[in-house]
């Protein structure tokens, strides 16, 4: 009986290992600096600039590359729905979607038709509002302190 509640502990623990860090909700936890590391829009990869910088604060996301002007985002994040949904507010156009989030990765899919449905599955797909797909990777953390 012990090994057997040993074996449950080991893969519960070993299953939660990606999660965030004890205590940090999804909004504490998102906050960094991430690299898109792909980018897909109606099916087809987007190039993405080699010098690319994302900084996720509490409530914005924020592009940055030397060749492009600085692009934000404002977002709301939702963790208790499933999947969990995240908003998108770009140039005053409402884009509703779903994201992942562990310690190193996350992904988002929207929707970029302003007020459309949101997102449902983590794919991009065209006509479809699976249409936008996003994966980063975390680069370091923005202490909340």
């Amino acid at each position: 009986m012990k090994s057997k509640l040993l074996l449950v502990a080991i893969i519960f623990s070993l299953s939660t290992a990606k999660a965030n860090p004890v205590g940090l909700g999804d909004q504490d936890a998102i906050q960094g600096t991430w690299i898109l590391i792909s980018n897909e829009d109606g099916g087809r990869q987007k190039a993405i600039p080699a010098d690319l910088k994302v900084t996720i604060t509490k409530d914005k996301i924020v592009f940055t590359s030397a060749n492009k002007p600085k692009s934000e985002l404002a977002f709301k994040l939702d963790s208790t729905t499933h999947p969990k949904s995240i908003d998108l507010t770009v140039r005053r156009e409402a884009w509703l979607g779903i994201y992942e989030l562990t310690s190193d990765s996350l992904t988002i899919c929207v929707n970029d038709d302003d007020g459309g449905k949101r997102a449902t599955n983590f794919e991009s797909k065209p006509s479809s509002h699976n249409d936008v797909l996003m994966v980063f990777r975390r680069v370091n953390r923005i202490s909340s302190d």
